[in-house]
């Protein structure tokens, strides 16, 4: 089997909200180091290998470079001030079982993995605070089970959602839960709407990097333009 693996840094700024009794909101940098590997068993499908890397590392570049940042991320016990605080905030909203840095670099590392398409995994997630020095590292492997994030409608029955974001292959780090069952029946009505939202931005990036990977007599036909958009060529035919 011939495998790539990759490493990519990027720094990001995000905002923790502090709860009771302080209620404050904290910024801070931090850089993000994560390791990606794909493999590839098919002689006959490397292209489809290298277009599924590509996918991969564009989707994650996406989050961590334009949606992660200025994220001001709260514990979901302290969901309800946290939103009280922020009501004339445009900041992205991220809800975790608390905002400690080892379960935010276990949700991210989750997350990362679900946008990895078949046979592309996030192996490894390094979180570093330069305020602090300290080095939060995340890795599972094949044969563990993550306890430390809650699955399935984690806040509840009224949950807008059956995952939790991290395990949804989308841009969305928050869930929220409906104030009555009225309110959740509503949502469901829309939830494709909601979907497709959520993914929109995924979607078209699978697009275009599969046109760039197409052949030259296609991408003219199609009237195709040049991007600037990383592409990495993986020579799985080596090692």
């Amino acid at each position: 089997m011939k495998k790539i693996q990759m490493e990519k840094k990027v720094s990001a700024g995000i905002i923790i909200y502090n709860g009771e009794p302080q209620k404050l909101l904290e910024p801070k940098t931090v850089d993000i180091r994560f390791s990606l590997r794909t493999e590839a068993d098919d002689s006959e499908n490397l292209m489809q290998s290298q277009i599924d890397h590509n996918v991969s590392y564009a989707k994650i570049r996406l989050f961590l470079e334009t949606v992660l940042p200025n994220t001001i991320i709260c514990g979901s016990h302290d969901l309800h001030d946290c939103l009280e605080l922020t009501a004339g905030m445009d900041n992205n909203l991220m809800v975790l079982p608390d905002c400690g840095e080892s379960i935010l670099a276990a949700a991210l590392h989750q997350k990362l993995n679900s946008m990895c398409k078949e046979f592309t995994y996030m192996e490894e997630i390094v979180i570093y605070d330069p305020a602090q020095e300290i080095t939060y590292r995340y890795q599972l492997t094949d044969d563990e089970f993550d306890i430390s994030l809650p699955g399935g409608q984690w806040l509840g029955e009224l949950s807008f959602w059956d995952d939790p974001w991290w395990e949804r292959d989308d841009v969305m780090t928050f869930d929220n839960v409906a104030t009555n069952k009225k309110e959740l029946a509503k949502f469901a009505e829309d939830r494709v709407v909601h979907e497709y939202n959520s993914r929109e931005v995924f979607t078209q990036l699978e697009i275009d990097i599969t046109k760039m990977f197409s052949a030259p007599e296609e991408s003219e036909q199609e009237g195709s333009e040049n991007t600037d958009a990383d592409v990495i060529r993986v020579d799985f035919g080596k090692g």
